[in-house]
């Protein structure tokens, strides 16, 4: 499987029968990735394919995005107004919370199947929209099929909502890579470079999906947004935002064992140790952005929860939506309400986790962690 830039890009034109990519700056990420997945990655054979076919399929979209911007100018004059940002560290809440969000019918959410294909626009062609979803779906059923612990630490649904990172990663600079592959040179180049374009293809993205479907009022999420919040802002910058915190020892341990879930389908060998150090050090990369941001930002547009105030899911949002000045209303409660009664904690089995697994010593975590800690007021797990 080649995994030669030169020629996936090739390919995606071949399938596309396009050619505009849109702004070149998504091309050094890509090369970046590509040489840290071969030196760094241990990719095996179904490794390599699968990333080759995630490589491909961003290409391609990118492609097709471009074609209807290009055909349709006034979708970049789509207004995306106040979105609303879900986020925190990896691994403290923010899924359930953004499918309690996805629930409101007078908002909308990047859903899974729309950010896995963008192109055409939902409700332009419904069949094809219908092939998307059933796609996504036979996509998550063979990754749990591969590694179905998977179904008991993550909710996924083909028409659920999705995490942004799905949509940065068509730029390259996203997140997504580092989750499947250990390829430390990549997140040290990623958090070396400006991520506004990143942004700014994630908002040509929202503009095209909501063009001929509104509403254009964003719930969004993703943990990752915290290594990048200043671009964001640069981007959004009537953007609102919704921060859960959670001890972050826990966190770390929980999404360090995800990872390595993630990892076994793409490589025969996962050095657990070297998880552990890289994750440790990318949660105290986020927890010192998160912590500056949250200094320099008016508290009116910023709503601080705890993994706790996730025990009463719903009074948990109507803090949101009182905070922010949203209206929240009884149909929106009503099916929030009934996807809580669907979706019961441990149906798909419990998820079990240790910080020793990384080669983590809890004491040595505790006292990183404890500056952020003490200034964002988390609590600790006893």
């Amino acid at each position: 499987m080649n995994l030669s830039a030169e020629r996936l890009l090739d390919d995606a034109q071949m399938e596309t029968g396009l050619e505009d990519f849109g702004p070149p700056s998504f091309r050094e990420g890509l090369g970046v990735l590509i040489d840290a997945a071969e030196t760094e990655a241990g990719l095996n054979e179904g490794g390599r394919a699968r990333l080759a076919a995630m490589i491909r399929s961003r290409l391609e979209n990118r492609l097709r995005l471009y074609d209807w911007h290009g055909r349709h100018p006034e979708i970049a004059t789509q207004d995306v107004p106040e979105p609303v940002f879900v986020i925190g560290l990896w691994r403290t809440g923010t899924t359930i919370l953004s499918y309690l969000l996805a629930q409101d019918p007078e908002r909308r959410s990047l859903l899974r199947w729309e950010a896995a294909a963008p192109c055409p626009p939902p409700g332009l062609d419904p069949p094809a929209d219908r092939a998307r979803i059933d796609r996504v779906a036979e996509q998550i059923a063979e990754q749990h099929r591969l590694t179905p612990e998977l179904a008991a630490i993550n909710i996924q649904e083909p028409q659920g909502p999705t995490e942004c990172v799905l949509t940065l990663s068509h730029e390259f600079k996203s997140q997504l890579f580092d989750t499947s592959l250990h390829i430390p040179s990549f997140y040290r180049w990623n958090r070396s470079v400006d991520q506004r374009s990143a942004y700014e293809f994630h908002k040509a993205t929202l503009q095209l999906l909501q063009w001929r479907r509104p509403p254009n009022r964003w719930h969004l999420k993703a943990p990752a947004h915290t290594l990048s919040l200043h671009a964001l802002a640069a981007v959004y910058p009537d953007a609102r935002y919704v921060v859960v915190h959670r001890d972050p020892a826990v966190s770390l341990a929980s999404a360090c064992d995800f990872w390595e879930l993630q990892m076994r389908a793409f490589t025969d060998r996962v050095d657990t140790s070297a998880v552990g150090r890289h994750w440790l050090g990318i949660f105290i990369d986020a927890l010192d952005d998160l912590a500056r941001f949250l200094d320099k930002t008016p508290p009116a547009s910023v709503v601080e929860l705890s993994y706790e105030d996730l025990r009463d899911p719903i009074a948990a949002v109507g803090r949101i939506y009182d905070h922010l000045g949203l209206p929240l209303t009884a149909t929106a409660e009503t099916r929030m309400a009934g996807f809580l009664a669907e979706h019961r904690p441990g149906r798909h089995g419990t998820h079990e986790y240790s910080l020793q697994r990384y080669g983590l010593d809890p004491g040595q975590v505790a006292a990183a962690f404890g500056p952020y800690v003490e200034r964002l007021s988390i609590e600790r797990r006893p």
